[in-house]
Order: structure tokens, then C-alpha cells, then sequence
């Protein structure tokens, strides 16, 4: 499939002409240009923090906002996405972690990234306080084993926080070697 784009960007440099795919996969560059080539054949792009879009609260979303909200973003040119959710009680935390759909249309879902609860209450920004907690390992283990939680943003500095850092890290680090257990976090 040939793409009709102007040019493309090829390792950091802009190389004139056209594109062609085949099976998702570019097997030509630099081609001659069609009177009609517009625009500039780039890499997707990988949002790490999407509350929403195309009009889809994710925190609340169902199958089919998903869907939606994966097809919009592709369209703007984002191929692959972390839905993020809130600062919220855990009740909320736990109902979007489970309404993650495995696979959805268009943009490729990697997993959650929590934004809280485990916000300093100085800095709490646009977040609702009643559902910010303090550093409790316990929740941290409850909410990890709910759903693919990718990227945490939480209060470095806050009493406990380490704990928790340390239990992320080693998630990471089993994700990494292709763990498939849950990971226990303790205080």
C-alpha cells in the first residue's frame, strides 16, 4: 500500500517521497511523489497519560469508550496509549482497573497508570482529597493485582513511600523477565 505522503522521517532526518507498506511493514522509502502527496510519514506516537479523549472519561469508560477513544487517538496519530486513572477512593480504582479491555480498536492499550492515590496533600492539584491515602503497601498489593498497572504517580516524599517504590521496581523487574505470578507487596 502505497501512503501518497510528501515525505517520511527516517532515523532523525526528513527524506522526500513517498511510502509503501506491506503487512504493516515499510518496504519502500524515498519513492517517487504524487502530485497529490501531502503530509509527513512518521513513527506513532505513545501517550503515557490519556485521562480521556474524543469525549470518553477513561476513568469511567465501558468497552465501547474504549473503542472510541482508541480510534480518535489513532487518527491523531498515537498508536499506542496508557488510559489513566485518577486519585480516587478504591473502590472507583479497582472498577477502572477492571474495565481495562484487553485488546480494543485502534491504539494499542499497554496497561494503566495510576495517578495516585498516594499524593502528598499539598499537592493534590485538580484531585479529589477524599480518595488520596497515604503510603499503605496493602492497598498498593490490592490495586497491582486488580489490573496491568504500568506507571504510578505517586509522593516520593510522603512516610512509607519507599516501600512502595521498592514494590513498583520489583514489578518492573518481573515484568522484565516475563514473570506471570502476582507480586507480593509488604510493608
Amino acid at each position: 500500500m502505497r501512503l501518497g505522503v510528501a515525505a517520511a522521517l527516517v532515523d532523525g532526518a526528513l527524506l522526500p517521497g513517498d511510502v509503501t507498506l506491506e503487512d504493516g511493514i515499510v518496504t519502500g522509502l524515498g519513492l517517487e511523489r504524487r502530485a497529490s502527496a501531502a503530509g509527513i510519514a512518521t513513527p506513532g506516537f505513545v501517550d503515557l497519560e490519556v485521562n480521556g479523549f474524543a469525549g470518553v472519561d477513561l476513568q469511567t469508560a465501558d468497552a465501547a469508550g474504549f473503542d472510541a477513544v482508541g480510534e480518535a487517538l489513532l487518527r491523531a496519530g498515537t498508536t499506542a496509549y496508557l488510559p489513566t486513572f485518577v486519585t480516587a477512593p478504591e473502590a472507583q480504582l479497582t472498577a477502572a482497573l477492571r474495565s481495562l479491555p484487553g485488546r480494543a480498536a485502534g491504539a494499542r492499550i499497554l496497561g494503566a497508570h495510576l495517578e495516585g492515590p498516594f499524593l502528598a496533600e499539598t499537592r493534590m492539584g485538580a484531585h479529589d482529597p477524599a480518595g488520596r491515602r497515604d503510603p499503605d503497601a496493602a492497598l498498593l498489593g490490592r490495586l497491582l493485582d486488580t489490573g496491568p498497572v504500568r506507571r504510578m504517580t505517586l509522593a516520593p516524599e510522603l512516610p512509607g513511600a519507599a516501600v512502595l517504590i521498592a514494590a513498583l521496581r520489583a514489578r518492573v523487574e518481573c515484568l522484565l523477565r516475563g514473570c506471570r505470578g502476582g507480586l507480593r507487596v509488604t510493608a
